[in-house]
């Protein structure tokens, strides 16, 4: 099973980042798929070929400037492999995912890879915390602008026409802004296409989905989260590096 990592919105910010380690992931499990197929003969070309284009992505992740938590995290893991110089660890990562590197990391008798590991890993989770807090003060402000609403509302049309102060009125229409502003519409996107980082937020995720009966796209992105959750990488063999 291979992972995207993660999959993006297009219009995130750090989307050329995104993209440019996705394409370091994919060409990598493509080269160790060939490997594995092959016996490690690739045909004539195609080895330098794969390299070229490799070197152009991760040139992409390198030299543009990150802008959010999950694009410094794409730059840590694409420095991972190059710290630890394991295959395993690379192979690892690219076909499984951080987490189940983050999981396996105890494995790993090379101190720096393993704080590389967790960071990357808590930055993810970092990310995570930020959309969530982000959704939930919007939808803390929007019940207070509906309490304000409703209590004006009440007080506008609990009076006859002329017996309305234009101070009610200026408050109503306010009010009715407010309520406007602090939809979480925006802020609920972002929460459900931000990578779930652990089973407790995926569940949250969903909760808040169903709560909210959210009726955009949620299937692409709660089977990346569901990916994401699964990978596993298995023990490394012996000799292997």
């Amino acid at each position: 099973m291979t992972v995207r990592f993660p999959a993006f919105a297009p219009d995130h910010p750090d989307a050329e980042i995104l993209e440019a380690f996705e394409q370091v992931r994919s060409l990598k499990v493509h080269a160790y798929a060939q490997e594995d197929l092959n016996s490690g003969v690739w045909p004539v070309g195609e080895a330098e070929r794969i390299d070229a284009q490799q070197q152009q992505a991760e040139a992409g992740v390198a030299q543009n400037f990150a802008s959010s938590t999950a694009g410094v995290a794409a730059r840590l893991c694409l420095l991972i492999p190059d710290i630890s110089q394991d295959r395993w660890i690379d192979r690892g990562l690219m076909e499984q995912g951080i987490l189940a590197l983050y999981r396996a990391r105890q494995r790993l008798p090379e101190h720096s890879t393993r704080q590389l590991i967790q960071a990357a890993y808590e930055l993810l989770y970092i990310d995570w915390d930020n959309a969530l807090s982000d959704y939930e003060r919007r939808a803390e402000d929007l019940k207070m602008a509906r309490t304000l609403y409703g209590a004006v509302e009440a007080a506008w049309f609990g009076r006859k026409p002329e017996d309305r102060p234009a101070v009610i009125e200026t408050i109503y229409r306010m009010a009715d802004d407010l309520v406007g502003r602090f939809s979480p519409d925006k802020p609920l996107e972002v929460l459900i296409r931000t990578l779930a980082p652990d089973h407790d937020a995926y569940q949250r995720k969903c909760k808040i989905i169903v709560d909210e009966e959210y009726d955009g796209e949620v299937t692409p992105w709660l089977a990346r989260d569901t990916a994401f959750l699964l990978g596993s990488i298995p023990e490394q063999k012996q000799g292997a590096a």
